[in-house]
């Protein structure tokens, strides 16, 4: 029979020891303890867009035109090549500008509100719209053209251009 050793006893407290805690957080002042309020208002200049005051239109002809009139006019203007081709927005802000038909409000895309105005009008009126597009992103007047008229022609130019050669 062999003897076994007996297990050293440790000495163990009654109640366990507790845990070492963890730092209290730091608070951080609200956004309103930061900054101060102003006491003095702030210079107009400040905003960085001023707003143009508004002017109060009493008769129709004094009314200013929207932009898609402004582009319906432009494009009924045009004539030849150009009219068939039709032009893009692009071209036609710039047009209704030098014209002084329509200047922008100061919006940063002109160009896309004017595009996408256009083919909201076509979409919503069809063949009743002022407007076609004639290819991506350009458009044209959906007026018919003028009919042109027949010039009357020199019958002298004509027996020349028609006489043969003889002499041969």
């Amino acid at each position: 029979m062999s003897k076994a050793k007996p297990a050293p006893v440790v000495d163990q407290p009654a109640t366990p020891t507790p845990r070492p805690r963890r730092k209290a957080r730091v608070e951080v002042p609200t956004t309103k303890q930061r900054h101060p309020a102003r006491t003095t208002p702030a210079p107009a200049s400040d905003s960085p867009r001023e707003r143009k005051p508004v002017v109060r239109v009493r008769g129709a002809s004094d009314k200013r035109l929207s932009a898609l009139d402004a582009a319906g006019q432009v494009l009924a203007g045009l004539s030849g090549k150009l009219a068939a081709d039709g032009l893009s927005a692009a071209d036609l802000i710039e047009r209704m500008a030098t014209a002084k038909l329509w200047i922008s409000p100061g919006g940063k895309t002109p160009s896309a509100t004017l595009s996408a105005a256009m083919a909201r009008e076509i979409a919503t009126k069809g063949a009743a719209s002022r407007f076609r597009k004639v290819g991506p992103g350009r458009f044209a007047s959906n007026t018919a053209p003028a009919a042109r008229a027949a010039k009357p022609r020199d019958p002298a130019k004509r027996s020349a251009a028609a006489k043969p050669e003889s002499g041969r």
